[in-house]
């Protein structure tokens, strides 16, 4: 879970300096897809977030890519191809998102561990129904600019709490695996 802990860091938080990225979103797809990996033999939701997570990382590297041939060519791509992209991109990341959720109480299930799967599940309601508003204002982006600015904020205080919360849970599976050196096991 460290993993996928340290890949939303990477994509949740951005470090930009003359249009790149320093914290590149494919590297954090790229440590979620990791997570995922490690998880899957518990979690049959982490397996189905797996390919997506891979995806999302390709895109990832193609965003960083056109940042550098932007940043030394100066020339911009199309904004509408960007969109496109970006749009399936956040409904592959929501996904993800949902896949380690529902892997998170999969995870309580088969180690008898309360890691706050329903908080999280909450949240990432709430991240599904912002990113929906968000998406719909980006392109009446000029008729609410205000409201899109309140939203953006509240969306970043969700991913924060999102964040809290997952991190709990990655602590909470740490020490209960930590207490067994290691190894859980399913008595059901």
């Amino acid at each position: 879970m460290k993993k996928i802990f340290i890949g939303y860091l990477f994509i949740m938080f951005h470090l930009t300096i003359n249009g790149l990225d320093l914290l590149a979103d494919f590297v954090g797809y790229l440590l979620i897809y990791q997570g995922l990996s490690e998880l899957s033999v518990k979690s049959a939701s982490m397996t189905k977030g797996k390919p997506w997570a891979m995806g999302l990382t390709v895109y990832g590297i193609a965003v960083l890519l056109a940042q550098l041939y932007t940043l030394f060519t100066g020339e911009e791509f199309n904004s509408s191809t960007i969109s496109v992209l970006t749009l399936f991109a956040t409904i592959a990341n929501l996904y993800v998102n949902y896949c380690i959720v529902i892997g998170v109480r999969e995870l309580e299930e088969y180690d008898h561990l309360e890691l706050g799967s329903k908080v999280l599940l909450q949240l990432w309601k709430m991240q599904l129904v912002l990113q929906v508003v968000l998406s719909v204002l980006a392109f009446v982006a000029l008729y609410a600019y205000q409201l899109l600015l309140v939203l953006t904020v509240i969306a970043l205080v969700v991913n924060i709490v999102y964040l809290y919360y997952f991190y709990k849970a990655m602590d909470a599976y740490s020490k209960a695996t930590e207490e067994n050196n290691g190894v859980t096991t399913n008595t059901l």
